[in-house]
Parts: C-alpha cells; structure tokens; sequence
C-alpha cells in the first residue's frame, strides 16, 4: 500500500472544507476576543479629559499618559514571560489541550480585570492574561496552519488576521457609543465562551499527533475529518517520521540555529517598529475613537493588499519594499514638527508606516509559523515572540532613558530596524533561501520531516 505524508493526507481528506471552515470559526472567535480585550487597553485612560469613558476610580488624572504605557507594558511583560516556557508545552502537549487547558483561565480574567478597583489589580490581571494570550493565539495559529492544506494556509491566516482586526472594529464601535470600557472589555468572555463551545467539535492535530509516534491515532483523526469533510475513509498508510523528531530542545535549537537567529532579528524589529507607531497616533481628528477608526481603514486596506500579492513566490519581494518604507517612514516622521499644524503630513506617513508594518507582520508571522518543522514550530515561535517582546519593551521604556540617546523614539526605532532589510537582503541572496521560501514555508521533506514512499 502506498504510504502518503501528512500534507497529501491533508490534502486528500479535505473534500468541501467543512472541518477546515469548522477551525476557522473556532479560532476566529478565539482571535476576535483576544482582539477585544486588548485592544481596551488604549483607551481605558482615555486623553480626553470629558469622555466618560475615562475611569476616574483609580485617581489617574494626572498620570494618565503614564499608565497608558505601564498598563500595555505589563501585558508586554505576560507574554515575554511565556514565550519560551509556553512554546515548549505546545510541542510537548499539543496544541488543541493547550487552548482547552488555558482558555477558560483567560475567559475568567476577562470577567476579573474590568472588575478592578485599584492600578495594581489590573496590573496584575492584564500580566496574567499576557501570558495566557500568549499560548492561546501561538496555538490556534499553529493548530490552523497544521490542518489546512498547503495551497491555502496563507489564505487561512489571513482570514484569521481579519477575525482580530474585526475585534479591534468592534471595540472602537462600542466606545464611539460610549459604552464604558469595563462592558467592552467583559464582552470578549462571551464571544471566547463560544469560541470554546466549536472547540469541543475540534481534533488535535493531526501532524502533531503524527509526530509523536501515535499512527494510529493520526489515521483516526484523519478518518474523522474525511467524514466531516464528505470524503471517502482514510485508508491509506501514513509515512514513518523520522528520528530527529525525537531531539532535545537543544538538539533542535542547534539544528535550527540559523533560522532561530535570522527569524529572531526580523522579530525584534518588527516589535520596535510597531511599538513606535503605537506612539504616533493618527490625528486625522478631535476624537481619539474616530482616528482609531482610521486606522482600522488602514488594516483592511493592508488586509486586501496581502491577498492581491499572496501569490508571489518569493515573499523577500514583497517583504523587502515594504520594510525598506516603514523604516524610512518613521525617521521622517520623527522631523515633522509637533508644533506646526502638519497633520495631513504627519498622518500621510503614519499611513505609509502602519500599512507596511501590517504586510511585514503578516509575511514574518506566516514564514515563522512555516519554516520551522513540526517538532519545532511551537518553540521556534515562541523563541522569535520573545525577541519581539524584547523589542517592544525597548521603545516601551524608551522614555526613561531617551536622554542618554538624545534621539526621537521613531528615529532609533527605524534606525534599528534597517538590520532587518539586511537580513532580508541575506535571504534574498542565498540560493537555499530562495528556493526554499518558493514553497512560502520551504522543503517539505526537511521541515515537516515527513516524507512519501511509493
């Protein structure tokens, strides 16, 4: 009998869909209450002093821009603290019992944090939801990219992007209404709670579970899914994995050294440019929510970009211009004077900037989640997430040290961030980078280490 890799497994039991459409209702809820709740945070201490929705119950009047950056900071530090650890239950326990495990935790803080009567509370609520959000989305990425066939994973992660930019949409409706920011940000347990009722109709997966040595269990799953999918049974006899699947942390860290250190650098830029953006505000308008409704233009505009050049084989074309603009964008939007009323300048490069950010976002994230192999997708994740965190915890506190640098916080940020134009341009010159990031998560036989055996 013929036996056949998990991808040509995928691919067979895929049939109409149903299972893979079943997923992304699953985890786009998930995505979208995620969405909710951290996207409250900008606003809970909102700058204008009359809108109601600024909580005076904590006696933050005068130090509002101040907690304004501690608040996301300590959701920063959550996810710093759980990258690694977190990665490595992933590819320890799976990745569906870590969403199953963890995603009520995070549904009862949603409840727990709008509750909160002091600054210290919330500090400490959003910290552990920092590290819950964390293994939650690195998960269902994971999980989504692991079960959809090959040709259509960036269209499924790009509709999961949309499921969190519609978070942020619904957000800055309720505050446009004036809904009190504890109501917004509780509702996002009612849309996990659905979220967590799909996943009880979910499977592990399947190339996880392949992985671990569990055949048996795999071809199961796989039946299951054919049903769902109105296909013929799965019958077919999957491929051996290989030993270097059954390597230490260290083992593999070693073997994935390279694309750890390059995909590391890519990530730490990332963060910092993005974090600088956080900073400069669209001022298109009076009214923070109306800008910020601007900037959700931005995204889906970003959104329909990515699906237009999805098809590009090699992703360094587009990621290259596109880092080569938001970099060059910050530094000159460091020189505008805040002084002179420039806002239709100002904005025009926050513009350019945050529509580059998101398609760089979406490529690094997509080849992050593809070029690692099964046995290391979680920890090489993890592993780039942390080095983000890092980079959003320079600019974070960039404030508290800008003297010693005497420079704006959006020059160092792109400054810095043209290392990763010459990790791109690295890539782009090497011929086994080429080839391989053709395949928009490279060589099959090495990553998935799964091969087809006639």
């Amino acid at each position: 009998m013929e036996e056949a890799s998990i991808s040509k497994a995928i691919k067979i039991t895929s049939g109409t869909c149903k299972y893979q459409h079943l997923l992304l209702y699953t985890y786009g809820l998930l995505l979208f209450a995620c969405s909710v709740s951290i996207s409250s945070l900008p606003f809970m201490f909102s700058p204008l002093y009359g809108d109601s929705n600024a909580t005076t119950s904590f006696m933050l009047i005068e130090t509002r821009e101040w907690n304004r950056r501690y608040l996301p900071k300590q959701f920063y530090l959550g996810i710093a603290f759980s990258a690694i650890p977190g990665s490595l239950l992933i590819d320890k326990f799976g990745r569906k019992s870590m969403i199953k495990t963890f995603a009520p935790y995070y549904l009862a803080l949603c409840i727990f944090s709008p509750l909160s009567v002091s600054r210290n509370f919330l500090a400490n609520t959003l910290l552990i939801q920092g590290i819950l959000f964390f293994v939650l989305v690195s998960s269902a990425l994971i999980l989504v990219t692991e079960s959809v066939n090959l040709k259509f994973k960036s269209l499924y992660l790009l509709c999961l992007a949309m499921c969190y930019v519609l978070g942020q949409l619904y957000t800055d409706i309720m505050f446009l209404l004036n809904i009190n920011w504890r109501i917004i940000y509780s509702s996002s347990f009612f849309f996990g709670l659905l979220s967590y009722y799909f996943l009880t109709k979910t499977q592990e997966s399947v190339e996880w579970v392949l992985s671990t040595g569990k055949t048996l269990e795999a071809q199961e799953i796989l039946r299951i899914i054919s049903t769902i999918n109105s296909t013929k049974p799965f019958n077919q006899k999957l491929a051996t994995i290989n030993e270097t699947s059954k390597r230490t942390s260290y083992q593999l860290l070693r073997k994935y050294l390279q694309k750890c250190t390059i995909f590391s650098v890519l990530w730490l830029c990332l963060f910092m440019s993005c974090t600088a953006a956080y900073y400069s505000p669209v001022k298109l308008s009076d009214n923070i929510y109306k800008n910020y409704m601007f900037c959700f233009i931005i995204n889906v505009i970003s959104l329909f970009l990515i699906w237009v050049l999805k098809n590009q084989q090699n992703p360094i074309k587009v990621l290259f211009p596109v880092l080569l603009l938001s970099r060059v964008g910050l530094i000159l939007l460091s020189l505008c004077d805040p002084f002179i009323n420039n806002y239709w300048l100002s904005s025009s490069l926050i513009i350019i900037v945050r529509l580059s950010l998101n398609i760089e976002m979406f490529y690094i994230g997509n080849l992050t989640l593809q070029v690692f192999g099964v046995d290391m997708r979680g920890l090489g994740f993890g592993l780039c997430c942390s080095f983000g965190a890092i980079g959003g915890f320079l600019i974070f506190g960039y404030p508290s040290y800008s003297y010693i640098i005497g420079a704006h916080v959006d020059v160092c940020a792109g400054i810095f961030g043209f290392l990763s134009l010459f990790v791109s341009l690295f890539i782009g010159s090497n011929r086994k980078w080429v080839n391989a990031l053709r395949e928009i998560g490279g060589d099959r036989k090495e990553y998935l280490l799964l091969e087809v055996k006639s």
